[in-house]
């Protein structure tokens, strides 16, 4: 009897120690996914605030020449266009563009689309700094356009780069890698408006070559041209939210977006059909979605990667997303 009796309490204590480890990795795996998925939330209102730039000065009389000079801006504008192309890469915008499928689905839900919705978004930034360039070469003399400069610095200076933050698939983090790695910004700045305010200093430090003051130049522009696309007039990040808040995704939203990038990498279409699948699981279970919208959205880009790693076509993952809410 004390032998079973025995048996019986080492059964139990080997479930309650299973029990336990359980507990303690459900509990690690979840935080991981908070830490990858929602590590936007971490940042201070001092990381987004942009107020910093109103100090710039651009006092410099021996760089300000460089203003005028279209030479120094045909250089600043490719440089720009190389980094928003990137960063486009790693925010909803990448996604909006890829296909007609998430065109169509941000033009029918969200309330008056952005214009450049309809356009290429590194196109109408181009554009938009091209005229920059047309109001800088267009002063009357050094003075002048430093005084366009400083205009056009001191507005950005009340946005904030929250939206930025919401828009990006990893948040200020991968934002603020890309602006640091190789380069002398790293131990400069670290908050990603901190970056920014560096890389316009040193397009005016006469201590760097006119190309390579030029590319920093070119790279303040292109982040700041995605700071005044989400946060500038028309309000972009507003209409994000509205968007999400219809399709019932928007608590959801800091959790599922890196998956969908992640997705995204396999094929636009088959990150659209996830998305849509989400969306069917957060109207089903509104209750419980928010809390388990992660590890879902997580299951979803295992099975797509699976699929992927096997040479399944990708219209198998479409076909067999839609089945998953059922």
């Amino acid at each position: 009897m004390r032998n079973g009796e025995s048996l019986v309490e080492t059964a139990v204590k080997m479930l309650v120690l299973f029990f336990i480890m359980y507990l303690l990795l459900s509990t690690w795996y979840f935080t991981f996914l908070q830490y990858r998925n929602g590590s936007s939330s971490a940042n201070t209102p001092d990381d987004m605030s942009l107020a910093g730039l109103a100090q710039l000065s651009f006092n410099d009389t021996s760089t300000n020449s460089q203003l005028r000079d279209p030479g120094f801006w045909s250089t600043v504008l490719a440089e720009s266009g190389r980094t928003t192309t990137f960063l486009v890469h790693d925010t909803i915008f990448g996604l909006m563009q890829s296909s007609k499928q998430w065109n169509d689905l941000f033009s029918e839900n969200m309330d008056n689309p952005p214009p450049w919705l309809s356009q290429s978004l590194p196109l109408y930034l181009a554009n938009f700094f091209a005229k920059l360039d047309a109001q800088v070469i267009g002063a009357e003399n050094a003075a002048a356009a430093a005084r366009v400069m400083k205009n056009f610095t001191s507005f950005v200076a009340g946005l904030s780069a929250a939206g930025v933050d919401f828009a990006s698939y990893n948040g200020l983090s991968a934002l603020r890698q890309y602006l640091s790695t190789g380069s002398v910004t790293e131990s400069a700045a670290t908050t990603f408006p901190g970056q920014i305010y560096k890389l316009y200093s040193l397009a005016f430090n006469s201590s760097y070559p006119e190309e390579v003051r030029a590319q920093f130049f070119g790279r303040a522009l292109a982040i700041t041209g995605i700071v005044i696309v989400t946060a500038g007039h028309g309000g972009f990040t507003d209409k994000f939210e509205g968007m999400l808040s219809r399709l019932n995704l928007l608590e959801a939203w800091p959790k599922i977006k890196a998956y969908l990038k992640d997705i995204g990498t396999t094929s636009p279409s088959v990150a659209y059909g996830a998305a849509m699948v989400l969306e069917k699981l957060a109207s089903r279970f509104p209750e419980t979605f928010k809390d388990a919208s992660g590890l879902t959205a997580d299951r979803i880009d295992a099975m797509v990667q699976v699929l992927k790693d096997k040479d399944l076509p990708q219209t198998r993952s479409r076909e067999r997303l839609p089945k998953l809410p059922r």
